[in-house]
């Protein structure tokens, strides 16, 4: 059995970043974007303007929130908000009112750009109160909104639901932090869902890490369900993600690196 995927998105020389991040299996922390998805999205022209400053904005996204996940560091948080505020006047002076060549015709640019600006003011005032724990989830938030901005960049669809599943797994983070059980089986649900659309076109080598992710994700749901265990709803989560992460570097290296006919 072999995987079908256009042509036209097998790996050139511009995906040098993102093979190495793969192969060496580095995961953000911190629940953002990850860097690898980040590439993936701006694979088309990732040395233009846009592409570099939004690379640059995650990074330091990822960062800050890493910085605020880990009980260990107490701060100053100010320097890492610092950078993260100059990414973000580098991306809105050049593009606020005119999206990139990527996402020209985007009725809702303006929006997009104005509802990270407003994000960012929230995650400045809950560092300012002192509310780590509610700038953490604006993180969260941020990082989810900015898979918006690619839904008028043409890309291919298991490209797609890479991008709505690392969204997915990012609201579920948010619910477990809280103690959610409620909101947490549809998180799930939508993950379980967009990995089935991707099964039809997985090849054969790539079929044991789709299992053992469907697994993890069941195991997830039937702890939240109380039907076993008390292991860490967090941990849980993290697995969850974790076992997504490795199918996804599968899924790509049979994308980048086809099996002889």
């Amino acid at each position: 059995m072999r995987a079908f995927w256009p042509a036209s998105h097998r790996g050139p020389a511009p995906w040098a970043l993102a093979l190495i991040t793969v192969f060496l299996g580095i995961a953000t922390a911190g629940g953002t974007c990850d860097d690898t998805l980040m590439t993936l999205l701006t694979s088309t022209d990732p040395k233009s303007e846009f592409s570099q400053g939004i690379r640059r904005f995650n990074l330091d996204l990822t960062a800050l929130g890493t910085a605020l996940k880990n009980p260990l560091n107490q701060g100053p948080f100010d320097p890492l908000l610092g950078r993260l505020m100059e990414s973000w006047l580098t991306l809105s002076n050049r593009f606020s009112f005119t999206p990139p060549e990527e996402a020209r015709g985007d009725p809702r640019w303006i929006e997009k750009m104005q509802g990270t600006a407003d994000r960012l003011g929230r995650i400045r005032a809950a560092l300012k109160a002192g509310e780590r724990q509610q700038a953490h989830d604006q993180i969260l938030e941020l990082s989810i909104h900015l898979g918006t901005f690619f839904e008028s960049v043409k890309m291919s669809e298991s490209y797609r639901i890479f991008l709505r599943v690392s969204d997915q797994f990012s609201r579920l983070e948010q619910l477990a932090l809280h103690g959610d059980r409620e909101g947490m089986p549809a998180a799930i649900g939508s993950i379980t869902e967009f990995l089935r659309d991707l099964r039809p076109r997985l090849a054969t080598e790539t079929l044991p890490p789709f299992e053992r992710t469907m697994e993890s994700l069941e195991a997830l749901a039937n702890t939240i369900a109380g039907q076993v265990g008390s292991t860490s709803l967090d941990l849980l989560v993290q697995r969850s993600r974790d076992q997504f992460l490795t199918l996804r570097s599968h899924i790509l290296m049979m994308e980048w690196f086809p099996s002889p006919q």
